[in-house]
């Protein structure tokens, strides 16, 4: 396995239209995961004023088509499974109300609550019971079928004495009745979700060729957003109109074999066997490397695919840190006293946001000034891209082909999670809502920013917060962008200093790193007045600004 540590400028990986593995996996995957649908969904779509970030390797218009379509699917689907669930209760209401008045209607709708409460977590309880009751199946069969016909008869014998009231008897007909149309419904989505996912990952077209476009206004600004490399940014600051992306300053590029030792005099046997490590280790390491310099102060964080989410599901994948991983810190406290020799106005703070790997190893950093209450944000990183998970990778793989197969897996998968779509569906739709809520209010905040005339118009929090756009740097203070470039040369030669240390502690051939041009010593010696800087951002104008280095900004019309 090669190791590769890349730094390099987004001009230099332009998307390849030829490679959509990324672009495939991950639209098939929006099918098969709601909460991904969402993310992807809230972090672009939702709000235009947010920068939108991309991987090399994918393909931001079809993943934005196709997440369009797959939330639509969900929300039409929760809100046929609500109507089901409010039919029975809607008519045992009525017939209270009919019979027995208002305090009728009150502990009717005290008894439906608690009774939905109460299956809800039914569900976990059935399970916990059915796997002991599997078990005791198997020890004695006898006493678990005598078991189960008592239950029976006692069901059996309640819900006569439940239906010998005329109250009941029509919302009780009403809920068999809507049994079937849940679970057709369920079926249905679990087809078509299975249909769609076959089409992204397997089919001959383009993910971009298999969804209907979107609104003319959305489909001019994606051909403005440069197909290079920008960065994704956290669920964490989903309710803020992020404008800018993180700048690239320089480049270097270096490969090195993992499975090739180090050369050791003393040693007549030859090179050190290298030892193996996991990301934990790497994470780690560098951790403690930065935290013995007493300039800089580390904060962990975690960014992984598309929605942010911490790894839980793979241990390999998780850094191994002792406690619980902590989440990235609010953006209130983030602007962290670290050093003040320049100016008493300005404070830096460094981010080890997170280190993954698959087959290439990807260091991500941040490093966040605060300059007169306005908080900039910059990001190195070793290696930009962003390989899918491989859970996702995995769950994309295993969908079934032929069509018996697929109906095999829709009439298993929609029967087992009937009863957590049908109760659930509430809260999904409440939760939909009021993230659409939120962002209503972030753009009627921005619009009225604008409103007033002011020159940095990014919306209600943008200000005080967090964002560096290409506006933003170019009337900053000279002093202040040497700071800045300052500080981002400085986070790259930490981490090509922290890398070639922990590849020598694991017995690692460096050779590259001690060539004549070696990258340490490159990155180490930059002049921070020729470093070359990108900026993208977008402003509530809706206008596309890209900057290099000092030339003024130019503006696309988007």
């Amino acid at each position: 396995m090669m190791l590769k540590a890349q730094w390099r400028r987004r001009a230099e990986t332009p998307y390849s239209p030829t490679d959509q593995f990324t672009t495939r996996v991950v639209c098939a995957y929006l099918y098969l995961d709601p909460l991904v649908c969402d993310a992807v969904w809230n972090a672009y779509l939702a709000d235009p004023q947010r920068a939108w970030g991309i991987s090399p390797t994918l393909d931001l218009t079809a993943l934005l088509r196709h997440a369009r379509i797959a939330r639509r699917t969900l929300v039409l689907r929760d809100t046929a499974l609500l109507a089901v669930l409010l039919s029975a209760p809607s008519t045992l209401v009525v017939e209270a109300a009919l019979r027995y008045g208002r305090p009728g209607v009150l502990l009717a709708c005290a008894g439906l609550v608690a009774a939905w409460l109460a299956l809800r977590k039914a569900g976990w309880v059935a399970v916990k019971l059915g796997q002991r009751v599997r078990a005791g199946f198997t020890r004695n069969r006898r006493w678990m079928f005598r078991i189960a016909f008592l239950a029976a008869l006692t069901a059996f014998l309640i819900g006569y004495q439940v239906a010998e009231s005329d109250v009941v008897v029509f919302p009780l007909a009403v809920l068999l009745g809507s049994v079937v149309p849940a679970w057709a419904i369920s079926l249905a989505d679990q087809y078509q979700s299975i249909r769609c996912a076959n089409r992204c990952w397997r089919g001959v077209e383009p993910p971009t060729a298999t969804a209907p476009v979107l609104a003319a206004a959305i489909e001019e600004r994606l051909c403005q957003v440069p197909t290079k490399n920008v960065v994704f940014y956290h669920e964490e600051r989903a309710p803020l109109p992020f404008v800018g992306s993180g700048h690239r300053i320089a480049h270097w590029n270096i490969t090195v074999d993992m499975g090739k030792g180090a050369s050791d005099d003393d040693n007549d046997e030859g090179p050190l066997t290298p030892a193996p490590f996991t990301v934990g280790d790497l994470y780690t390491f560098l951790d403690e490397d930065w935290s013995l310099d007493n300039a800089v102060g580390i904060r962990h964080g975690f960014r992984l695919y598309l929605n942010g989410g911490k790894v839980d599901s793979d241990p390999a994948l998780r850094p191994n840190l002792s406690g619980s991983p902590r989440d990235r810190l609010a953006p209130e406290t983030i602007a962290h006293r670290v050093d003040t020799k320049d100016n008493e106005d300005s404070q830096r703070v460094f981010f080890l946001e997170s280190v993954t790997r698959q087959d290439d190893l990807v260091v991500t950093a941040s490093t966040r000034a605060a300059h007169r209450g306005r908080l900039l944000f910059f990001e190195v990183s070793l290696n930009a891209l962003l390989p899918p998970h491989p859970a996702i990778v995995q769950s994309v793989r295993l969908l079934p082909v032929h069509r018996r197969d697929v109906v095999r897996e829709a009439l298993g998968g929609g029967t087992r999670r009937l009863p957590q779509l049908v109760l659930d569906s509430p809260i999904r739709l409440t939760r939909r809502l009021l993230a659409a809520t939120v962002l209503w209010r972030i753009r009627r905040g921005a619009v009225r920013a604008t409103r007033r005339f002011r020159y940095y118009d990014y919306g209600a929090f943008i200000t005080a917060r967090e964002g560096l756009s290409s506006a933003d740097f170019a009337h900053l203070d000279d002093n202040v962008r040497r700071a800045l470039k300052r500080d981002t040369v400085y986070m790259a030669s930490r981490l090509a200093t922290g890398l070639r240390a922990f590849l020598d502690a694991h017995s690692i051939d460096t050779t590259d790193f001690d060539l004549p041009q070696s990258v340490v010593k490159n990155v180490q010696n930059w002049n921070v007045d020729k470093v070359q800087a990108d900026v993208v951002g977008f402003g509530n104008s809706n206008t596309f600004v890209v900057k290099t280095s000092d030339d003024p900004p130019q503006s696309k019309k988007a």
